[in-house]
């Protein structure tokens, strides 16, 4: 299949249409994990098990250092996800998601929406959070925050901030890189106890409450500095530089030339927080990968959201991001003392 939802696949999102149209839309935020599993049809186990290999003689090999991950369903049967090592230990998608509890009871979030992609080999839930982020009049970000796991082995069960620009919807990235004190992004570890459960809540909370509260100063200053037209033509080619040939590469003289167009003509511009600004040049390739993309080549809104949470264009967002702190930095804006 080309999107990476498949048949076996399911979500559920909170009063909208779900990306793929095939999901669940309900009226009402789960109240627990158990709700939103049962909700995106998540309510299946995976086991690990060994493999075995054919010798020539037609016997069977047992693969000491390997095994199989399998997903058990009642309604698609079993189903392989992926070989892992002898060390790997399967987490179930119940006890991953009820971390989330912790912090849903004490009613300062919201269960969002939850799924799976590639057969259940990657599972998420998206949670928002109470409050938004100001930066400036009518351009507030939403708060959330993404819960992934893997049952194939290429990923560990993280926490993500997943910033949302309200006028635009436009995802963004939160990669504070050299900010020892504030943490976007972290791995849980599995526990039962529900103590350490609890402990790791408030942990996850605070270091989210930190972040947000961090990147709402980064975000309030690039809505200060200025950005003439040279400065906007640097700050697209650093984002997308030169490759080998570029003379001749089309496809990236055009994606160039629209970021420009959108710095002028995209959705949120007209603000005085975005219009010829830094936040503006940084929202304008924000709004390239969260929205212009996902219409070309074929591309289905499964993938483009798969990509924009854990892949390629998760890599274009940091990379804006990265270069507008450098711009801050040449600007006299010292990110780590805000």
């Amino acid at each position: 299949m080309a999107h990476e939802i498949e048949a076996t696949d399911h979500m559920f999102s909170v009063k909208e249409v779900p990306w793929h149209k095939l999901g669940t839309v309900l009226d009402d935020h789960p109240a627990t994990s158990r709700e939103a599993i049962e909700a995106a049809k998540l309510d299946w186990t995976v086991e690990k098990r060994r493999l075995f290999s054919q010798t020539a003689t037609g016997n069977d090999l047992e693969m000491d250092e390997f095994f199989a991950m399998i997903r058990v369903d009642k309604t698609h049967g079993e189903i392989p996800l992926g070989v892992v090592g002898s060390r790997y230990e399967p987490l179930q998608n119940s006890d991953a998601f009820e971390f989330f509890d912790e912090i849903i009871k004490t009613k300062v979030g919201q269960y969002e929406t939850a799924g799976s992609l590639r057969d259940g080999r990657k599972v998420w839930v998206l949670a928002k959070m109470n409050g938004e982020v100001s930066v400036g009049e009518k351009d507030t970000v939403d708060k959330y925050v993404l819960l992934s796991n893997s049952h194939d082995g290429s990923s560990a069960i993280t926490v993500k901030i997943t910033p949302i620009r309200v006028v635009c919807n436009n995802t963004l990235s939160a990669a504070l890189r050299g900010n020892k004190d504030v943490k976007n992004e972290f791995s849980l570890r599995h526990t039962k106890s529900a103590k350490e459960r609890l402990a790791a809540a408030e942990r996850t909370l605070e270091n989210v409450n930190k972040a947000y509260e961090k990147l709402g100063k980064v975000w309030g200053k690039m809505a200060e500095i200025e950005l003439p037209a040279h400065d906007r033509i640097k700050f697209v080619n650093r984002v997308f530089p030169n490759k080998e040939n570029w003379k001749n590469d089309v496809r990236l003289m055009t994606k160039r030339a629209e970021i420009l167009g959108l710095m002028d003509r995209g959705m949120g511009m007209e603000l005085d927080s975005a219009h010829g600004t830094l936040w503006g040049a940084y929202n304008a390739v924000t709004e390239h990968v969260t929205h212009s993309v996902s219409q070309r080549q074929g591309s289905t809104l499964d993938t483009h959201v798969d990509n924009l949470w854990f892949g390629r264009l998760d890599a274009v967002l940091e990379d804006a991001f990265s270069v507008s702190l450098d711009f801050l930095k040449n600007r006299g804006v010292d990110v780590a003392t805000l």
